[in-house]
């Protein structure tokens, strides 16, 4: 990270935020791999030489970068709208890492639910990548929902208070 030139204390306060959300571990791992820069986007793979075209494969306007795909494309503004959680991306200026602690100043379930959106949208365009297949804005939503109310589920089965 010291090469990156990154600003230690942020990276400090963006680790600390992700790994005190409550999701699950893939979705928290997700997050930190955005916030440093190492998710595997058509941009990323192109400067490394792997592919030689880093156009958006689901709009085919822009480079897809991570801050594309996640947030600036068609589609992922579309859901982002449509989930209330477009607030939390409205000033996306800086790095991944400040955009998550400032998500620290809005209420823990609008966090969780953006955390897992981000989590169902690289899921999508990795569906579409590698087999063609796009799910519908309102199925997604839904999914969303279900992320969100299995892992509170899943947290009071795992975590009961012991009884005595």
């Amino acid at each position: 990270m010291l090469g990156k030139g990154c600003n230690f204390d942020a990276f400090h306060l963006a680790w600390v935020e992700i790994w005190g959300l409550e999701v699950s571990p893939k979705v928290r791992h997700f997050l930190w791999r955005l916030c440093t820069s190492t998710l595997p986007t058509r941009a990323l793979l192109k400067a490394r030489h792997v592919i030689d075209n880093a156009v958006c494969s689901w709009c085919g306007k822009e480079e897809e970068t991570s801050s594309h795909i996640l947030f600036d494309c068609e589609r992922s503004r579309e859901l982002w709208e449509d989930s209330g959680c477009a607030s939390l991306i409205e000033d996306i200026s800086g790095t991944m890492c400040d955009m998550v602690v400032r998500w620290k100043a809005t209420n823990v379930k609008k966090q969780q639910r953006a955390a897992n959106l981000i989590w169902l949208l690289w899921a999508q365009r990795n569906l579409w990548v590698f087999d063609g297949k796009a799910t519908p804005n309102g199925l997604l939503l839904s999914r969303l929902d279900r992320l969100s109310e299995e892992y509170g589920k899943y947290n009071s089965m795992i975590y009961k208070p012991m009884q005595p």
